[in-house]
């Protein structure tokens, strides 16, 4: 086999590894070109089995005179390259169908992701929604660490920080570092979501000018707000009506 063969074979060869670290190549470029080298492999198999023939025509012509053993031993040499040229094809066609194959999964996966995000609808969230919304989904993600969080204690305890720090703005008022979860870490990621919650809600309620109750508790009680999931508000603090202030005073 020409050294042009063999070259072209290792570029081949790594074009097929830069694609496997996720370079995008043209999978019928190489299938063309992977075509076009078995077609020449099998070219030169036939130039071998020339050789073979004249090499054995020689010797019953001459016997093994000294220019038979020249070319038997350069019929053998180009024999031993043909075998490692086909394994060298072989090795490169495998590596060629598995990316082929990886690649085939990776476009399934995007299509079954871009069917799955044209799914979903876009949520037209206003500021005070959007921020609810942050929160809801923060707490969801602690509450997959964290189950009890769904508990009556927890819910209670979290409803009050927002209705006393947000809703009635109690300035003297802080938050309480144990919710109600049974770890250290639960309590405090639940406390840093609500902080963030309260501290936004707080800035937009100041600008807005909304400062009477209701109109606090209503944005707090969003009930077209839900998580990724489909959670609402209500499942991580239950429902106040605004007579229920009043036990707040």
């Amino acid at each position: 086999m020409s050294k042009e063969f063999n070259k072209t074979i290792n570029k081949l060869d790594k074009i097929l590894d830069k694609t496997h670290d996720g370079v995008d190549e043209d999978i019928n470029q190489l299938n063309k070109k992977l075509e076009y080298f078995e077609k020449n492999l099998i070219k030169q198999w036939l130039y071998v089995l020339v050789w073979i023939i004249a090499t054995i025509a020689l010797y019953w012509w001459d016997g093994t005179s000294w220019y038979f053993w020249i070319l038997a031993v350069f019929t053998t040499i180009i024999t031993v390259l043909m075998s490692l040229s086909k394994k060298i094809m072989a090795r490169v066609k495998s590596k060629l169908e598995a990316t082929e194959a990886n690649y085939e999964i990776l476009k399934q996966h995007q299509e079954e992701k871009d069917n799955y995000e044209n799914d979903v609808p876009e949520n037209d969230f206003n500021e005070p929604q959007q921020i609810l919304e942050k929160l809801l989904n923060k707490l969801e993600v602690i509450a997959e660490q964290h189950g009890e969080l769904y508990d009556t204690v927890c819910r209670e305890n979290m409803s009050d920080a927002v209705i006393k720090k947000f809703v009635l703005n109690q300035q003297n008022y802080s938050l309480i570092n144990d919710f109600g979860l049974h770890e250290e870490q639960g309590n405090q990621s639940v406390k840093n979501a609500l902080d963030q919650y309260i501290n936004a809600i707080s800035i937009f309620a100041s600008e807005q000018n909304i400062h009477q109750l209701e109109q606090r508790l209503e944005i707090f009680q969003d009930e077209d707000v839900f998580t990724n999931d489909g959670q609402s508000m209500d499942e991580f603090f239950g429902w106040l009506d605004e007579d229920d202030l009043s036990n707040y005073a």
